[in-house]
């Protein structure tokens, strides 16, 4: 997730369209400018388009692999994941839904057990495996939306030329959000009917003492909505729709939550995968060849500034003891637990 969501967080001045979410540019750094990343752009990268692309692949996974070591070195997470499969219990002769201008599907809420939708950890994720869509008819370019329910942002469109029977969209996607509805166009399709039964409970729980207890239930429930989302009408129906799904507990949430306060560090990380590029470019010009010292010394530069502003972020966020968190969390040991 952390290679996603903070995919272009940071730009490139000359490179990246409009300002970035997080109001930084890499040509910030110093010693960092367009015309010379130009000037170690390899034959594959072509320009200095391709080094940004590589470059940023790279500080990415660094940072999400970071990210995994220093927390688990101070908290224990559950790495909970319970598979669902709504199944395909459907019915295709009767109780028909008529076409109309709808999304419909299912929507998945983690709630506290009292029926009510909390946010109960931040690292909480909904993992998608797959969807699978019934059709009575050939259908060409439906969509199937993933649609946050709390901030009514659309997360995710998948466009799919629809067979008869059951079609397949491989998903394998996270998403940080504690209400997603997942829902297709049936402005042109009539619906068969899908029962949905029984609630989704008891995915985590943590129970430390006779005093308190930490629970995070999931409620799944078949669901429609008109085409401009603002909410869902639940039911047992889900309208042909299905998904096989988990809900998991990944550091990633927190840091695609709290993206500001990881800023920084990925400034300056970038800045040393920049630096890197630079000394191992395989062009030969001044920029790379005369001056390749002065590359390193400002990568040890960006490295001391991104493990200083590192550590004081991971040493300042307490994470709260919850369905995510293992019972009495805080670990002293500096053994890794990835």
């Amino acid at each position: 997730m952390i290679t996603t969501c903070l995919e272009d967080y940071i730009g490139f001045e000359g490179c990246t369209v409009g300002t970035p979410e997080s109001g930084l540019f890499i040509n910030g750094l110093y010693g960092i400018n367009l015309a010379n990343v130009d000037k170690i752009a390899d034959a594959e990268q072509a320009t200095y388009s391709g080094v940004w692309s590589d470059v940023q692949g790279r500080a990415l996974n660094k940072l999400h692999s970071i990210v995994q070591t220093e927390f688990s070195r101070r908290f224990r997470l559950k790495r909970i994941s319970k598979s669902i499969d709504l199944g395909k219990a459907i019915d295709t002769t009767s109780n028909q839904t008529a076409q109309s201008a709808q999304l419909r599907g299912f929507a998945v809420e983690l709630h506290d057990g009292s029926q009510i939708p909390l946010p109960n950890s931040s690292l909480n994720v909904i993992h998608f495996q797959k969807i699978e869509l019934y059709s009575k008819a050939i259908e060409s370019g439906v969509a199937i939306k993933v649609i946050d329910m709390d901030t009514l942002e659309t997360l995710e469109t998948f466009t799919k030329n629809l067979v008869v029977g059951w079609n397949e969209i491989a998903t394998n996607k996270d998403y940080a959000a504690m209400r997603v509805f997942v829902g297709y166009d049936a402005s042109g399709m009539e619906s068969p009917e899908t029962e949905l039964n029984e609630f989704v409970n008891d995915w985590c729980d943590c129970v430390c003492d006779d005093f308190f207890g930490y629970d995070c239930d999931t409620q799944i429930k078949g669901a429609y909505s008109a085409l401009t989302y603002a909410g869902v009408t639940r039911g047992d129906n889900t309208f042909g729709l299905t998904a096989a799904l988990n809900v998991q507990c990944k550091f990633d949430a927190f840091v695609c939550q709290n993206k500001t306060l990881f800023k920084m560090p990925l400034l300056y990380l970038l800045g040393v995968e920049m630096m890197n590029e630079r000394v191992y470019s395989d062009r030969l010009n001044r920029f790379v060849t005369v001056d390749r010292q002065r590359a390193k010394e400002l990568r040890d530069e960006y490295q001391a500034e991104f493990n200083r502003e590192m550590l004081a972020l991971v040493e300042s966020i307490d994470l709260k003891q919850d369905c995510c968190i293992e019972c009495n969390e805080q670990i002293t040991s500096r053994e890794s637990r990835m």
